[in-house]
């Protein structure tokens, strides 16, 4: 767990939740009052596939957004966080660095919240090719 005072460490946060299947605190990273049932079983299915996978090399790297101000919210500025792994399914090798998982970040009082995601790579678990 980092402090979530920058978009990298919020965003990775929320990747290991999502990766240790614990959606409960990966939903406790969406912007508050704004997650709906639809992002929940993203959530969940996210963390169906990413599930039983090992994590090396995590790296964040974001990209600032053009500001879009949200009246009556306490939401200041909007980045693009690019989450990067290595992955590996049980005793298989090591998939190369790939870029994994992309969140719209979002910068409020209580610090970064997710706003959207998406995964970005099919990955696959061993048995699956």
């Amino acid at each position: 767990m980092q402090p979530t005072i920058t978009p990298e460490a919020a965003t990775l946060n929320f990747f290991f939740f999502l990766h240790e299947g614990a959606t409960d605190n990966a939903q406790a990273y969406w912007l508050p009052r704004q997650i709906t049932a639809e992002n929940e079983a993203s959530i969940a299915a996210v963390a169906n596939t990413l599930h039983g996978y090992d994590v090396r090399n995590p790296k964040a790297i974001f990209t600032p957004l053009s500001a879009t101000p949200t009246p009556n919210t306490d939401e200041g500025a909007s980045v693009l966080v690019t989450v990067t792994v290595e992955l590996r399914s049980g005793a298989g090798d090591w998939q190369p660095t790939a870029p994994v998982l992309q969140a719209q970040m979002v910068s409020t009082s209580i610090g970064w919240r997710v706003r959207d995601f998406t995964i970005l790579v099919a990955v696959k678990k061993r048995g699956d090719y």
